[in-house]
């Protein structure tokens, strides 16, 4: 944002913090697309965009970045790039977590956001209901809801619930690209193969990548109906975490159990549940 443009009072204000390379120049570009932010990486805001970089654990440099950024912030939310070039991301979040909670444990919530600006690119590009679905499974929309809260929570004063808020949105997008997938398993595609070998004539084989897109989008207004119904607990301000719980795991057995139905469905085939 250029210092000199005025900005809408209306508009949240965000900075946006991370070192050379971290990704945080084409985060921030996609974010902007959703609107709604304004994004500095100067000046005080009340809620920072911290990026960090999925390659390699953080380091002194990156908690120096993160402490002259957050000063006087009421919330910093944690964007983690880089998730589609790296496919062990995972365990350097994992790390990276546990270092935030030990430097900074002024910060109620560490709440870190994987997303792929890439996705978030290529979601844009497709449109319509495939591009939204991909937008979901990027990670955009997560850190865009992330900010959009933080910045609402941090005028009265609940960042906690507004990270709340971001890291089950986060949990729910995992579990649907998870459950996406079930159609890739030894079983299904053994009968993939033994579809594609039926002899010319016989019934038609099914159509696997419209099918999926389908389940993708079920799955993605399933996991919005949970986040509309999490997100109006906690604005209730008397959720127990065991409601919190309750309500995630009745969530994800509905997906599986939608996963199974639907598999069968389309397919013809029973699903052999794993869990």
């Amino acid at each position: 944002m250029d210092p000199g443009t005025a900005v809408d009072p209306d508009t949240a204000v965000v900075r946006v913090a991370g070192v050379a390379g971290s990704g945080r120049t084409a985060l921030t570009a996609e974010l902007a697309e959703l609107g709604g932010v304004e994004y500095t990486e100067d000046g005080d805001a009340p809620v920072v965009l911290m990026v960090l970089d999925a390659s390699s654990v953080l380091g002194r440099t990156e908690l120096d970045e993160l402490d002259a950024a957050a000063r006087g912030a009421a919330d910093v939310v944690f964007a983690f790039t880089g998730i589609d070039r790296y496919p062990e991301w995972r365990s350097i979040s994992d790390r990276d977590i546990e270092l935030l909670h030990r430097h900074a444990p002024c910060l109620a919530r560490v709440v870190v956001i994987p997303v792929s600006a890439v996705a978030a690119a290529r979601a844009r590009d497709l449109g319509r209901d495939a591009g939204r679905v991909l937008a979901l499974e990027s990670g955009i929309v997560s850190v865009h809801e992330a900010l959009l809260a933080a910045v609402a929570a941090s005028a009265h004063g609940r960042t906690t619930r507004s990270a709340v808020v971001a890291q089950t949105r986060s949990m729910i997008v995992e579990e649907i690209a998870a459950l996406s997938a079930a159609d890739d398993t030894a079983d299904l595609r053994a009968e993939r193969a033994r579809l594609a070998t039926r002899p010319v004539g016989s019934a038609p084989r099914p159509d696997f990548p419209r099918a999926r897109v389908e389940l993708t989008q079920e799955l993605a207004v399933r996991a919005r109906e949970t986040s509309v119904q999490l997100r109006g607990m906690l604005d209730e301000g008397s959720a127990h975490p065991r409601d919190v719980e309750t309500l995630l795991t009745a969530h994800s057995q509905r997906l599986r159990d939608e996963v199974a139905a639907g598999v069968e469905h389309r397919f013809g085939v029973v699903a052999q549940r794993r869990w």
